[in-house]
């Protein structure tokens, strides 16, 4: 077990520096990358985390304290609660709900619990995230989950109220093509609310294609510190979970890497403002 850990840890390390090594070239990612990337991450946090639920950074807010009652994935709630309510500006209650790149199910699983939605449909580009889903929250009322493309979503058009998009897309390597399906099978009027970060250097095409994109923009916001904050409440859990997950010791620095601990480059690269994490709430005219 020890060994397989260990193996699938320096396979995801080797990955990754392919990864940034095409990103810093600026050569285009492909849907194949990625679906490997994703097969790998879910596999190696299967073997040393078990049931991970959530795949985001978090939010918390200035001045507030994780609430208990949303258990020790408290941070990666509120995310997930500040973009299905598009910061506080929208009602769930009765909406159509689609999460596109919904990872582990977590956060689907709690918008179908929580939110009063007539439906949550929640689709990811990852086959093994998808089973994990299914496996976990398969008996949750008015969810469904099923593998889809966040460039060709698998959907009529006009069947939904509201996307909700969490850190999923600096993935996709046709954004505007994701803001074309987004607007089709969102009905007229309804809303894609979605939050994720970009490097520095990636900020303005991203800010292009919004700008250019089928939406009307109704309000943004940067999330950057709410995220720092999140990642710094949350650095003392997750190295102790490292630490008594059995895994080897010598990759358990890969693993605060990975998972945006104090003093990682994610965790530097949101510091230094290298990296923007924003909240974008887009209405379909």
């Amino acid at each position: 077990m020890r060994f397989h850990t260990h193996l699938l840890a320096l396979r995801l390390l080797a990955f990754w520096g392919w990864v940034r090594l095409r990103l810093a070239l600026r050569i285009r990612t492909s849907k194949r990358l990625w679906r490997r990337w994703y097969s790998l991450l879910s596999r190696l946090t299967s073997a040393i985390f078990g049931d991970l639920l959530f795949m985001n950074y978090g939010y918390l807010a200035p001045g507030r304290e994780p609430d208990p009652a949303d258990g020790a994935d408290a941070c990666q709630v509120n995310l997930v609660r500040h973009v299905a309510l598009g910061g506080g500006r929208l009602d769930v209650r009765g909406l159509r709900v689609l999460e596109v790149g919904c990872g582990r199910g977590g956060g689907a699983a709690w918008m179908a619990r929580t939110l009063g939605a007539a439906s949550v449909t929640a689709v990811d580009f990852s086959e093994p995230n998808i089973a994990a889903c299914r496996r976990h929250f398969g008996g949750v009322p008015r969810l469904r989950f099923a593998v889809g493309d966040a460039e060709r979503l698998p959907f009529d058009d006009a069947s939904f109220d509201l996307i909700v998009n969490v850190e999923s897309s600096h993935c996709y390597p046709d954004y505007p093509a994701f803001l074309s399906e987004a607007h089709r099978v969102l009905r007229p009027g309804g809303v894609l609310s979605t939050a994720d970060f970009r490097l520095a250097e990636r900020l303005a095409a991203w800010e292009r294609d919004i700008a250019a994109g089928p939406f009307d923009e109704q309000a943004r916001e940067d999330l950057t510190e709410p995220v720092i904050r999140a990642l710094e409440a949350d650095h003392d859990r997750k190295v102790a979970t490292i630490a008594a997950s059995g895994a080897p010791r010598q990759i358990h620095k890969v693993l605060e890497q990975f998972t945006g601990c104090r003093g990682s480059e994610i965790h530097r690269s949101f510091l230094e403002r290298r990296r923007t994490y924003r909240l974008l709430v887009l209405r379909r005219a």
